[in-house]
């Protein structure tokens, strides 16, 4: 048998013999690269990797444009994640938790209930004449604290802590025919439509009449088992004085203030640290079903709300103007885009989330100038009106929304970064493979749908009863 020598192979096998079938005339091959057919349009790949010139091994030149982006990019991602996660310090947590461990978790005695643990009527008013006045009011004598109204030494209290009652109607369900004449009065779960706001008691007392939300100025609050409007009976306590506080809370047990019809108890204050430059607002929600006991829920939200005091105020000035002269930049950018390409500037995956990243960020400069505006009406107002009334709803709600805007666009800064990921060949290949693949997987994220719902329904119809989630 005669030997093969393999160095006498042809070293180009593009151009075989004819009479010969040849199975291996494939792009891997070709020494020419291969252009693509005209009227296919661009594929998903090529609309991701729009910004890039490519390369005839798939990747994309980085040209000295391409390099300029990048950095550019790479200073705007700085600046957006640090403007964003500086509300978000150590010392923010540490306040929150300090104050919730005092007023949600901590006994007078053993043999006390902490809020959490509350599950009745009576729990509700021994929280409030024992844990509550102990944890709000100083008890120490007047040599060691130099100051009214503090909370642990150091928070100040700004404006009375309100208790806020809602209520509904004795006939706001109706009763089983079968036991009509052995149950007179029926109080359902709480509704706008059944709440009670006629007065009781003595009725030339504050605490006895109902009030909107627009003289409160209170938002309506989502509890665990319905919403709450933001009127209701309001007992206002005095910001630093224990012994009167206790006597106004007896005054309103010894009349029945909770009863059958109470539906939830909502406790609002505000703290103020000058150490830290934070404020605490806090709310305690108890809620008290149709069916019997007590659901205790708890938020204590904590702002910097005058971000730019001091020194460090003064350079997140300078660097939002910065982040905000990034988003002119890029604005002017895109409609320069969009002018030269026209309709093709929408095949770009990318053009669409930075419309969507510009537009959030446009809303997001307003809302910083919202906060500041309506946090510095609230505050002035608590100092004109001599500290004695503080609803910081609106400024939360405004808070609120401003962060969650936030993370949005951290979030879409961030995953913008693979728009950059065209200069690797590896990092290219892993996109085209999950741009090929987006298909099957749609498909497969649906069959797993439509598993996954099915069982949630069984397990809620089963054991919906018995477990909690």
């Amino acid at each position: 048998m005669a030997s093969l020598d393999y160095k006498d192979s042809p070293r180009n096998a593009k151009n075989p013999p004819e009479n010969e079938s040849h199975i291996l005339s494939t792009e891997e091959f070709d020494d020419a690269p291969r252009a693509p057919n005209e009227g296919t349009g661009w594929p998903i790949k090529e609309a991701i990797m729009a910004s890039h010139e490519r390369k005839d091994d798939g990747t994309h030149k980085v040209t000295a444009r391409t390099v300029f982006k990048m950095i550019n990019y790479a200073i705007y991602l700085g600046l957006v994640t640090y403007v964003a996660l500086a509300q978000c310090t150590v010392q923010t947590f540490y306040f929150s938790k300090i104050i919730g461990d005092l007023f949600v978790t901590s006994k007078s005695t053993p043999t006390d209930k902490s809020f959490t643990e509350l599950s009745a009527i009576d729990d509700i008013w021994g929280f409030l004449e024992d844990e509550f006045l102990v944890s709000l009011y100083k008890t120490d004598a007047p040599a060691t604290v130099d100051e009214e109204a503090m909370v642990y030494y150091n928070n100040r209290l700004l404006g009375k802590p309100r208790i806020r009652m809602l209520k509904v109607t004795n006939n706001s369900c109706t009763v089983a025919n079968s036991f009509a004449r052995e149950i007179i009065e029926c109080f359902s779960n709480y509704n706008p439509t059944v709440e009670d706001k006629l007065p009781f008691g003595p009725a030339d007392s504050e605490p006895y009449i109902w009030q909107d939300e627009e003289k409160l100025l209170t938002k309506p609050i989502y509890g665990t088992i319905t919403l709450y409007s933001g009127g209701g009976f309001v007992l206002r306590l005095p910001v630093d004085n224990y012994g009167e506080a206790a006597e106004l809370i007896k005054g309103v047990k010894s009349n029945r203030w909770i009863d059958r019809a109470t539906r939830a108890i909502i406790i609002d204050f505000t703290l103020f640290n000058a150490n830290v430059n934070l404020f605490c607002i806090a709310r305690l929600l108890l809620e008290l079903p149709a069916s019997g006991g007590v659901m205790p829920t708890y938020r204590f939200s904590t702002y910097d709300l005058m971000r730019y005091f001091g020194s460090f105020g003064h350079a997140m000035v300078i660097l939002e103007g910065i982040l905000c002269g990034f988003i002119v930049f890029y604005i002017i950018e895109e409609f320069f885009e969009l002018f030269r390409v026209r309709l093709r500037y929408f095949v770009s995956f990318w053009n669409f989330v930075d419309i969507v990243l510009l537009s959030l960020c446009c809303a997001e400069v307003y809302l910083n100038y919202r906060r500041n505006e309506v946090a510095a009406d609230r505050i002035n107002d608590v100092i004109h009106n001599g500290l004695t009334d503080a609803p910081f709803d609106d400024v939360v709600e405004t808070q609120e929304i401003f962060n969650n805007i936030a993370a949005v666009i951290l979030f879409l800064s961030w995953i913008k970064v693979f728009n950059y990921i065209g200069v690797n060949k590896t990092m290219n290949q892993l996109a085209a493979t999950l741009s090929r693949s987006t298909k099957d997987i749609g498909g497969f994220a649906v069959m797993f749908a439509v598993f996954f719902f099915a069982y949630a329904q069984f397990g809620y119809l089963v054991f919906g009863t018995q477990v909690i989630s």
